[in-house]
């Protein structure tokens, strides 16, 4: 064979991977060639040291099943911190428009998903309603937003920026009919302080002018016991 430079092929001669007539021509090449008996040297050099190197150790017992389980974790995590933070509105893109976009982009068929199917069904109809929520004093980085219509009686609740509670308090959902507080879902926030749940009201939205998060016992209460953390007017927009 015509000989060029030999880099692809030292590695193997110098572990003996060569057949006879390869050694052959590649010793000849070698007499003629500084460059390559350098890279020839050089790869001797390593393959001595690996003599000494250290013998390999086996994981332990259970390592590939931790490593997938926090390759799950900080997925569903980074998942999460997605759906909580919505894309700013462009000028090309009206603010509303934009956030129906992104909420739309997170409604892909999944049958597991009850409440972004949930989402799904409630951005198909033209009566689809978003009304914000904002911390009060007692939890003033917090921020909510409510998908519903006000003919249903059924809609989706997206929150961030959650603090976490004791383990013997939660928080609850109100739904407020003339400014009397009717008793909703009782959550726990996940670990970076976002939510999202079904909040489903006995009759329909349009009789409740206010939704509210507060603080409370873990089995939930009939009237608030605690801060109000969040707030929102079911206006009709």
């Amino acid at each position: 064979m015509t000989m060029g430079h030999i880099d692809d092929l030292v590695d193997a001669y110098v572990l003996g991977a060569l057949d006879l007539n390869e050694v052959a021509e590649v010793e000849a090449h070698l007499t003629m060639c500084d460059q390559c008996r350098a890279l020839v040297e050089t790869a001797q050099r390593v393959n001595t040291l690996l003599l000494y190197a250290p013998p390999p150790v086996l994981p332990p017992s259970g390592l590939r099943l931790r490593v997938i389980s926090r390759v799950r974790q900080e997925a569903e995590q980074a998942r999460a911190s997605e759906i909580s933070r919505p894309p700013a509105a462009t000028s090309e893109d009206p603010p509303r428009q934009n956030l129906i976009h992104w909420l739309r982009s997170l409604t892909r068929p999944r049958p597991a998903d009850p409440v972004l199917n949930g989402l799904a069904r409630l951005l198909a109809d033209p009566g689809c309603t978003i009304w914000e929520m904002t911390g009060t004093e007692s939890l003033p980085d917090a921020h909510a937003r409510f998908i519903a219509t006000r003919q249903g009686s059924e809609g989706v609740l997206m929150a961030n920026g959650l603090a976490p509670l004791s383990a013997d308090r939660a928080y609850q959902v109100w739904l407020l009919q003339d400014g009397t507080p009717i008793p909703n879902v009782v959550f726990q926030p996940n670990a970076d302080g976002s939510m999202r749940l079904l909040v489903r009201a006995p009759k329909q939205l349009a009789n409740f002018g206010v939704i509210a998060i507060s603080a409370e016992p873990t089995s939930g209460s009939l009237a608030p016991t605690g801060a109000i953390m969040l707030m929102g007017a079911l206006s009709s927009v």
